[in-house]
């Protein structure tokens, strides 16, 4: 199965991007969701498309830990998009 990316609204498209740019599958959630979309329905967007969400925003862990959805993993460690080749162990999921 190959990685899916969900970046929430505070990641800049910039970095979006160069993820793209790199290979990976990253879409940012205004281009699939409403830009006021709750957190709950972005981590739902996610669940439905086994995507993870790349996102700077705190609250997401206590959604998840409160949706029951523990299966979900989180990866807080980010490093610019130059040193993707070192950071991949960063965008998988358990």
């Amino acid at each position: 199965m190959k990685l899916r990316l969900l970046a929430d609204v505070h990641i800049s498209p910039i970095t979006v991007a160069e993820l793209q740019a790199s290979g990976y599958e990253i879409h940012r959630v205004t281009e699939v969701l409403p830009a006021y979309a709750s957190d709950a329905e972005i981590i739902e967007r996610a669940r439905h498309e086994e995507s993870v969400i790349v996102t700077q925003d705190l609250d997401f862990s206590a959604l998840i830990a409160q949706s029951g959805l523990n299966h979900l993993a989180e990866s807080r460690r980010c490093k610019a998009p130059g040193n993707l080749k070192d950071s991949e162990d960063s965008l998988t999921t358990d």
